[in-house]
C-alpha cells in the first residue's frame, strides 16, 4: 500500500459512510479553489462547504479515487489536508482531516458574510 493511502476496504466503509453525513451546515459559494493530488494541482468550483468538508464539481476530470489524500487550497486562506470520501457522477466529496479547522471557518464567514 502506498503511504498516505487508506487500505480499499477501509475506503469503501468511508465512500458508504459519505452519503450525507456532515452535520455542519453546508454554503454555497460561487468559487474556484485548488486541490492537489500528488504532482497533480486541478482548479475545481465548490458546490457546498461545511466545517467539515466540502462538495466539488468535477468537469469530467476523475484523476482520484476514494481514500486519496490531498490538500485542497482557499484562496487567501491557506491549505487544508483532506482525503477523498466520495466520487459521485459529476461532484468529489472531501472531508478535512481536522475538525473545527479556523482556515475553513474563516473562508466559508468571508464569502457567505457570516
Amino acid at each position: 500500500m502506498t503511504r498516505g493511502m487508506l487500505d480499499p476496504a477501509l475506503a469503501a466503509l468511508l465512500a458508504q459512510q459519505a452519503g450525507n453525513e456532515r452535520k455542519d451546515d453546508r454554503h454555497k459559494i460561487d468559487i474556484d479553489v485548488q486541490v492537489s493530488f500528488g504532482a497533480f494541482a486541478i482548479d475545481f468550483k465548490i458546490r457546498d462547504i461545511s466545517a467539515s468538508g466540502i462538495s466539488l464539481e468535477t468537469h469530467g476530470l476523475m484523476n482520484f479515487n476514494v481514500g486519496d489524500p490531498c490538500v485542497l487550497s482557499l484562496p487567501g486562506h491557506g491549505d487544508v489536508e483532506s482525503t477523498v470520501v466520495a466520487v459521485k457522477g459529476d461532484t468529489f466529496h472531501l472531508r478535512f482531516l481536522k475538525t473545527n479547522h479556523e482556515l475553513v471557518e474563516a473562508f466559508i464567514r468571508e464569502h457567505t458574510g457570516g
